[in-house]
């Protein structure tokens, strides 16, 4: 099966509903737990625990440092 995405040349937001009630994501719990646990690892745990490359492990500990509030990145993560 071969599934072909295009951009549309026009998009109309106006036709989208709006959406007022929403729900918590399952697992946020879990999630919120793994970001303060990411907080606390050095780049080099980080690199043995997850196998990274000191590329990857780097990065990964930057977005954990940059996050000032763990609800609040892994909300945005999750619901993108």
């Amino acid at each position: 099966m071969i599934i072909l995405l295009s951009p549309s040349k026009k998009q109309s937001e106006s036709g989208a509903p709006i959406i007022f009630d929403s729900t918590q994501p399952l697992g946020i719990d879990k999630a919120l737990f793994l970001m303060k646990k990411l907080k606390a690892l050095s780049v080099s745990e980080i690199s043995k625990i997850m196998n990274l490359s000191d590329s990857l492990a780097k990065n990964t500990y930057q977005d954990g440092q940059e996050c000032p509030h763990p609800r609040k990145c892994t909300m945005s993560s999750i619901t993108v």
